[in-house]
């Protein structure tokens, strides 16, 4: 395969300097563990190149880079409960940082995939899936539904035996529990027969008749527990034992990735059906050191969580001291989060903690996909207990697509205290830059659910500002959710295109508790120079008259089809949209957003547009999505 000049100057790097990294190759179709993992003769797994270069970075060298060859890397040896597969010990420099990567390649080179940034790469996959490997056996009396008993012995209910035993009577600790998400070929398999019982969404399990099997639809799978026996219909009618049949591992706490990584990048890959990417710590353990990451060109599908995701809980049995509480926040900093996509994601794609952090041009696409049964749940991203971060140009399409497929917020910000919740005032944690965002078809479950929460936890907000952002069609209780006290709060300059309600009041917590809420503590807040279209509710009436020590300015909104409110406001005209449906909400001549004097709205009249908020350019050839493709 071509490799494009790049690839030839990080080569040239192969000159020996005094504690000068390498450049070390990996080729598991090709390549040997005896090799010295140039270019010429690569490694054949990537544990023989980390080894090597771990053992380099604890003797002081610095900025070491591995380029992987085009390929599946599966690792079938089973991991402990915070246990990564591979152990990253990648160390740079701020001018050269240490580097894990697919190949570069040239466009359209055989077997290359381009990525969201537009650069090639030769095809890496990290498949942490479990093969269903059968035998398969057509269901008497169907034409198309097949079955088999899998080897199902972790469960994949890692949502706890609790939640199991209250559904359905029993422990998943002495029955196989169906797992979360099955593909074929890449493609997901949907829950058959799905019921509401009360406000509680489950997946009826128990197959024990024939006519509930022949319920099933192409495309749809069901489980028996009792007879541990699993049913599929499969997409076009074939045949499981020709197709590539994979379920999670079900392996609580599995991560591809454990270590160290400072001034290190990570990119170019792919990851499917993944317990954890990368956890900063697990719960009770010390943090390991992750700052100034860039994180980049990387899909992930069909994964539990992300990356950057701290599984110490903070739960009321954990002794908080300063140390333990601490740590996690200070080693894990400025982390530059771009161009990945996360494509139907259970659990939370990102919790990015700390300071300095940057979260841009990524794709978040139909997290809590119903592919996933009852394990869909929480945000799709928390921003935890940070300062100075920059969320913009991302694109947050179709999370949470009905009321039964998840709960909790798309996006939040979240505040937690350094130490026990009643000790000294509430933390401000703030700085937020948050702009040029597309939320389009998102929804959130729960009376107090948003999606974009401003505020979950114990603190005060400070200096957030939410700009140039569009929300369209939620169907959520509340668009932008506020609960918490804010300093210096402003949204000004978004498009908020037919919310139920725009701006909310989602009261996380109860007066009395822990927490303080919007009203508790003095706010100031402005709400200036939006658009509102077809809005049931634009802003709360706890925001919009709040009590006296509260300062909040609404001023030159412009509203269609919804209630004016505010000072200046411009009610009843159209704001006069080029094309609402290809997400481009510039404004068209003529618009009163124009006449006003002063720019409303999320694009100024006229001035450039900046990268990441030109939405309607991917509109023109298809919003964005990612490529179903199958496996190499």
């Amino acid at each position: 395969m071509r490799r494009i000049g790049i690839v030839l100057i990080v080569t040239g790097l192969l000159v020996p300097l005094a504690h000068a990294g390498q450049a070390f190759y990996v080729d598991a179709a090709k390549g040997g563990d005896e090799n010295p993992g140039t270019l010429a003769a690569p490694f054949r797994t990537l544990r023989q190149a980390l080894g090597v270069v771990n053992t380099r970075a604890a003797a002081g060298v610095r900025s070491d880079k591995i380029f992987l060859r085009g390929g599946v890397y599966k690792e079938e040896k089973p991991a402990k409960q915070g246990e990564g597969l591979y152990q990253l010990n990648l160390r740079g420099t701020p001018a050269d940082h240490a580097v894990l990567s697919a190949m570069p390649s040239e466009p359209n080179a055989p077997g290359a995939v381009q990525r969201k940034s537009g650069r090639w790469y030769e095809r890496v996959v990290f498949d942490d899936g479990q093969v269903v490997k059968g035998p398969w056996e057509k269901v008497p009396g169907t034409a198309h539904i097949w079955t088999c008993k899998p080897d199902f012995k972790n469960s994949g209910w890692i949502r706890g035996d609790k939640f199991v035993k209250q559904r359905y009577g029993y422990s998943t600790r002495t029955r196989p529990g169906a797992q979360f998400c099955v593909l074929q070929d890449g493609e997901a398999l949907l829950w058959a027969n799905q019921v509401t019982a009360g406000s509680k969404r489950l997946c009826n399990l128990y197959l024990n008749d024939l006519e509930s099997v022949k319920a099933l639809e192409p495309g749809y799978r069901a489980y028996d527990v009792d007879e541990a026996t699993l049913y599929v219909w499969l997409h076009g009618n074939k045949n499981p034992n020709e197709c590539l049949i994979e379920a999670w591992t079900g392996l609580r706490g599995r991560n591809i990735f454990n270590g160290d990584l400072v001034h290190a990048t990570v990119r170019g890959m792919e990851f499917r059906l993944f317990e954890n990417v990368l956890v900063p710590r697990a719960k009770y353990e010390e943090a390991r050191t992750l700052q100034h990451v860039l994180w980049e060109d990387t899909d992930f599908f069909y994964g539990f969580r992300g990356i950057m995701y701290d599984i110490a809980k903070y739960e009321e049995e954990i002794t908080y001291t300063p140390k333990f509480r601490n740590v996690s926040y200070r080693e894990s900093h400025h982390w530059h989060i771009r161009h990945n996509r996360f494509y139907r994601v259970s659990g939370e794609c990102l919790q990015v903690m700390g300071e300095g952090n940057i979260v841009e041009y990524n794709d978040f696409i139909e997290k809590a996909h119903p592919c996933f049964g009852p394990k869909s749940w929480v945000s799709c991203c928390n921003w935890r207990s940070c300062t100075g971060l920059i969320v913009r140009g991302n694109y947050i399409y179709g999370n949470c697509p009905d009321s039964k497929s998840g709960g909790g917020y798309t996006f939040v910000f979240e505040s937690v205290p350094p130490i026990a919740l009643r000790q000294g005032p509430p933390p401000r944690d703030g700085e937020f830059i948050f702009e040029y965002n597309v939320f389009l078809n998102n929804s959130s479950t729960g009376q107090r659910a948003a999606v974009l929460e401003l505020g979950k936890g114990t603190g005060v907000f400070k200096n957030m500002v939410i700009r140039h952002n569009i929300f369209a069609n939620s169907r959520a209780r509340n668009t932008v959710g506020v609960s918490t006290p804010h300093e210096n709060l402003l949204i000004h300059n978004n498009v908020f295109y037919r919310e139920p309600c725009a701006i909310g009041y989602t009261g996380y917590g109860k007066a009395g508790d822990k927490r303080k809420l919007f009203g508790d503590l003095p706010s100031t807040v402005c709400i200036k120079d939006n658009i509102f279209v077809g809005c049931e509710t634009t802003v709360h009436e706890k925001i919009a008259m709040p009590k006296a020590t509260d300062r909040v300015m609404i001023e030159r909104n412009l509203f269609f089809e919804c209630e004016p409110l505010g000072r200046s406001a411009i009610a009843g005209r159209d704001p006069l949209f080029r094309d609402p449906a290809k997400l481009d909400f510039r404004v068209r001549p003529g618009s009163p957003a124009i006449a006003a004097g002063d720019d409303i709205g999320v694009y100024d009249a006229g001035g450039a547009v900046p990268r990441g908020g030109d939405w309607w350019a991917f509109a023109a050839n298809g919003l964005p999505t990612v490529p179903l493709s199958l496996l190499p």
